[in-house]
């Protein structure tokens, strides 16, 4: 009998994160029974987070009726974050915001996306913020990309890195859908 495939979300929100989120969502649709959806965020153009009450009426924007099933649909999310994040990046505070039923009990993978020779911690805040929607962070890592922003990912363990990730996210997605199942 097979699984029902894990459908994993990969959100990103500039240009260059998109390239690394389009590298990871293709790594992860080579996983066997994963479902993959790429969401720019920036052009899901949800009203910003300092807003973030319903109107008169209890209406949701569009842009947030939108986008609530994509993410509640998905079992766990790959997030895409500038290499130069000092701070909760403000699309991806705005879809925790927003949206905020839709993490809970879910598993979150963190890639920062920057140079190479740099090397880029994912701060606190964005690990808090997932863990405030009771969302879980399982795990970060640095995907670099060439100087000139072309988005090739040469560094030779990067391949085998972003499978370990989708791994253990397809893995802990699998043990988060079967404990919501009781």
């Amino acid at each position: 009998m097979t699984q029902q495939a894990v459908r994993i979300s990969v959100l990103a929100s500039t240009t260059a994160d998109l390239t690394v989120g389009d590298w990871i969502a293709r790594r992860a649709g080579r996983l066997g029974e994963v479902d993959v959806d790429l969401i720019d965020l920036a052009t899901a153009r949800l009203p910003d987070r300092r807003a973030a009450t319903l109107p008169e009426g209890g209406v949701q924007p569009a842009a947030v009726h939108d986008l609530v099933p994509w993410l509640t649909e998905a079992d766990g999310f790959v997030a895409v974050l500038p290499g130069s994040v000092t701070g909760v990046p403000e699309q991806i505070r705005n879809a925790l915001d927003w949206c905020t039923s839709a993490w809970a009990g879910k598993p979150v993978a963190l890639v920062t996306n920057g140079p190479a020779p740099q090397h880029t911690a994912v701060p606190r805040d964005v690990h808090s913020a997932f863990q405030n929607r009771q969302a879980t962070v399982i795990s970060s890592v640095d995907a670099h990309t060439e100087p000139k922003g072309r988005g090739e990912h040469r560094l030779s363990d990067q391949n085998s890195t972003a499978d370990r990730l989708l791994a253990e996210l397809v893995a802990a997605a699998r043990r988060a859908r079967n404990v919501s199942a009781f």
